[in-house]
């Protein structure tokens, strides 16, 4: 999954997997900033890079939110 890229209505999402010295498996998500005039991201995610402890956290912020829910389940997707 390492360096794929996901674009859809002008947002475009990296979304990578490495291994560090312990081997373990780290999740990193990057929702960049809006170009000026772009509608502002559902939920009004923030631009940030996200773990998967940050995902978890946006996911329970917006559980009431099925555009927010949607816009990173979209994200995720394959």
């Amino acid at each position: 999954m390492e360096g794929q890229a996901w674009s859809k209505a002008n947002l475009k999402v990296s979304i990578s997997a490495h291994h560090d010295r312990r081997d373990a498996t780290m999740f990193e998500l990057i929702i960049p900033e809006d170009d000026e005039g772009d509608e502002p991201y559902p939920g009004s995610i923030e631009p940030a890079h996200y773990d998967m402890a940050g995902l978890v956290a946006l996911l329970r912020q917006h559980e009431h939110d099925p555009e927010a829910v949607q816009f990173l389940a979209d994200m995720l997707e394959e």
